[in-house]
Parts: C-alpha cells; structure tokens; sequence
C-alpha cells in the first residue's frame, strides 16, 4: 500500500499521467503497462483495481490527454503527495528500461503542473559537485 492518501477519482487522474507518462517516448510497450498496473493496486486498498480504474485506463486516448487537465483534476494536493506522484511518473518512464528526452521533459511537464521545482525532485548542483572528479592525466613532455 502507497504512503499517498488519495481519493478514487484522484486516481483516476494519476492513471492519466501515468499513462501520459507511458506514451511520452511514442512507444506503450508491456512493461510500462505492468508498471501502470502495480503503481495503481499500491494506492488503492484492495489487490484488484476497480472498475472505475480499468474503465477509465481502457478509455485513456493520449490524443485528447492533456497534463494540464489531469493535474486540475486532482484538486488542491500537498508537496508530499505531488512529489510521489512524480515518483510514479518517473517508475513508469524507467519501466522499459530506456530513458528518453521526451521522458524528461514528460516528467519537468508534470513536476511544473504540480508547481514542483525541479530542484525538488531532480538532480541538483551540490550532488553533482560532491562526486570525486577524475584525477588529471599527466602531461607527457616531449623530448627536445
């Protein structure tokens, strides 16, 4: 069970972004699908989704999602629970285990919909600058 108290039609409005998420390279293959299915049991209370979800997974056309709409939908929610939502979104982007541009932006899109910086939720400059740096290779003097 998911730390994420949301309501069912709250769900149903992260069912979209996951499968917006899932679409986001212009590919819906089976492990993104089983991602989707796994992420979704997690933050309802019984092991098979209901009906109102897989209806509305069955009916998702990405043609007429919008990231803007499904985050509307969702209502008033909380830092916490924005950023397990991007969480998700980002599980399901990896679940094919291929990384795509068209993933990142899908996942800045939704992190700014939901009024997350992507400080918040990405990479930031002082992780990056704790890594050790490679030593320098050393000069080789030519003789003269």
């Amino acid at each position: 069970m998911s730390t994420l108290n949301l309501s069912l039609t709250q769900i149903q409005y992260v069912a979209q972004l996951l499968m917006g998420a899932a679409y986001a390279d212009g590919e819906y293959d089976g492990h993104e699908a089983e991602a989707i299915g796994d992420a979704l049991r997690a933050l309802v209370p019984d092991e098979d989704l209901p009906p109102e979800i897989t209806g509305h997974l069955a009916r998702f056309d990405i043609d007429d999602f919008t990231v803007a709409q499904s985050v509307a939908g969702l209502g008033p929610i909380g830092q916490e629970t924005a950023l397990g939502i991007i969480a998700l979104v980002s599980l399901i982007t990896d679940a094919d285990q291929v990384h795509s541009l068209e993933e990142s932006e899908y996942i800045h899109q939704v992190a700014s919909a939901l009024g997350i910086s992507e400080g918040a939720y990405g990479p930031t400059p002082s992780s990056s600058s704790s890594s050790p740096r490679p030593r320098p290779c050393p000069t080789h003097r030519a003789s003269q």
